[in-house]
């Protein structure tokens, strides 16, 4: 095949660098209409009424009772067990040593392939 477009060509585009012109109308902006504000006219409030007092207690009638009624235990707070962090340090730690052996590891054979460890003396000239 020789070099045939993939696409159909109009608008006289290059068919092997470009792909066909597309005009995308875009909508009109939306609009919103706000009323003019008013000017607010100033309104006298009448005072309330005086509330009458309220009327005088009476003291509630009183009981005779022959036994005294319970009296409720205070309610205390219980004591949670202490919670342990140990466990949630353990990711951490377990994580930490972890990250140490593999960098130990990856020095270890990067020393051994760079000549860190050879007890051999360097030759001298």
């Amino acid at each position: 095949m020789p070099d045939e477009p993939t696409w159909p060509t109009v608008d006289d585009d290059e068919p092997d660098h470009e792909p066909p012109t597309v005009q995308v109308r875009q909508p009109d902006p939306p609009t919103m209409r706000i009323q003019a504000p008013v000017r607010a006219q100033p309104v006298r409030v009448p005072p309330r009424p005086a509330a009458p007092p309220p009327p005088p207690r009476q003291a509630p009638p009183t009981e005779i009772k022959s036994e005294p009624e319970p009296v409720p235990e205070p309610i205390t707070e219980r004591e949670d067990p202490p919670v342990r962090t140990g466990r949630r340090k353990r990711p951490f730690v377990l994580g930490g040593a972890a990250v140490l052996v593999v960098a130990l590891a990856g020095t270890a054979v990067a020393g051994t392939q760079a000549g860190w460890f050879d007890t051999t003396p360097a030759p001298t000239t």
